[in-house]
């Protein structure tokens, strides 16, 4: 089982930010941060027939600057 899955468990509320991969990446796991105030920094991905917007690349390449 991929710990995405488990999104829910690992988040205990009292956290920052969330730093993760695309694999966390779903209107859900948004709408759960702004509901515990946790900084989204979570990569965002494209779907079949829906690619990713400029804005959304640039803000994946200006998370992870290496």
């Amino acid at each position: 089982m991929h710990d995405s899955v488990e999104r829910d468990t690992l988040l205990l509320s009292d956290e920052m930010a969330l730093y993760a991969d695309a694999a966390y990446s779903s209107q859900e796991t948004r709408d759960k941060l702004e509901q515990f105030d946790i900084a989204d920094q979570v990569q965002r991905k494209d779907y079949r027939n829906n690619p990713l917007s400029p804005q959304d690349s640039r803000r994946n390449d200006e998370m992870y600057w290496w």
